[in-house]
């Protein structure tokens, strides 16, 4: 799961939430509230958002970047994400 704390700004796209209990993208263990934006998030089982609403965007940043949509995360991830190591 994402916890988003101290006033923290997380824009979530393409992701896929399995397996996580109830939490999957919430703010606690901090003095102050972080803040999430959802988008294209599959939530599946129990799983929740109960972080406030953020104001991100993907203009927020300074950079482009492509998606791979979260109908194609579990397809692809676990094939390409990551360090592979041979010896």
């Amino acid at each position: 799961g994402l916890n988003s704390r101290m006033s923290a700004q997380a824009l979530i796209q393409s992701s896929v939430f399995e397996n996580v209990g109830k939490k999957a993208i919430f703010s606690e263990s901090s003095a102050e509230t972080g803040y999430a934006v959802a988008i294209d998030v599959v939530l599946g089982g129990e799983s929740e958002n109960t972080c406030p609403e953020g104001t991100l965007t993907a203009g927020s940043f300074p950079y482009e970047y492509e998606l791979l949509g979260s109908g194609n995360v579990k397809g692809t991830v676990p094939g390409e994400a990551g360090q592979k190591l041979t010896f």
